[in-house]
């Protein structure tokens, strides 16, 4: 089964090059460009990730990963975000979110990350 990936982020750029390199990679890709968005396609696509940007039109990017993370802590949440702000970074980890990215990223190491957060949520469901 190919794992599903929600890549949600209100720079139409950067959600058609993770789509297309993710789909290349394997991978089925859904898209999201603000936080009401995201949380209607985590119900419907039921992704297993999600790459999330902080700062996004409706509901911002901390609270989808509360939300997500209460309702399907299963679902690994990656976060990209420019913002270089410690504040930023301590609520995303307190939230529950799995790793974060500074922007501008490296697409290997973005796919990398994703691939490790994947492993290690899978291998703690093996355990419970």
């Amino acid at each position: 089964m190919r794992k599903r990936i929600l890549v949600a982020d209100d720079e139409a750029s950067i959600t058609k090059v993770l789509k297309d390199r993710f789909t290349h990679w394997g991978y089925e890709v859904e898209t999201a460009s603000d936080g009401e968005e995201t949380l209607k396609k985590v119900a419907s696509f039921k992704p297993h990730f999600i790459l999330l940007d902080v700062r996004m039109p409706k509901i911002n990017g901390i609270e989808v990963a509360e939300r997500t993370k209460k309702e399907s802590p299963h679902i690994g949440i990656l976060v990209l975000t420019a913002s270089q702000s410690e504040d930023v970074v301590r609520v995303c980890l307190e939230k529950g979110v799995d790793g974060y990215m500074l922007k501008p990223f490296k697409l290997q190491r973005v796919k990398e990350k994703v691939e490790e957060i994947l492993e290690n949520l899978e291998a703690c469901s093996d355990h419970d």
